[in-house]
């Protein structure tokens, strides 16, 4: 492997990293704008644990078993 292919391959590591941040922190400043049980909030969990259970359905066994049940309990908990 080329010193070139190890940087690049360090630069996207960090990108994903970087993005994967500015996702939670986008989520986390949404939620605090417009609270739990917000109809949006309420939308968005919804939308995220149907995701997660279509993708448990179609890639079994790659942990996204417990992200439906993550999601679900978000979902529960907003909803009351």
């Amino acid at each position: 492997m080329s010193a070139r292919q190890t940087e690049s391959e360090r630069s996207s590591v960090a990108v994903c990293g970087t993005v994967d941040v500015s996702r939670r922190l986008r989520r986390e400043w949404f939620r605090r704008l417009t609270g739990n049980s917000h109809p949006l909030t309420v939308v968005a969990v919804d939308a995220l644990a149907n995701l997660y259970t279509a993708w448990n359905t179609a890639v079994p066994g790659q942990g996204y078993d417990a992200r439906v049940t993550e999601w679900q309990q978000k979902l529960d908990a907003a909803k009351k």
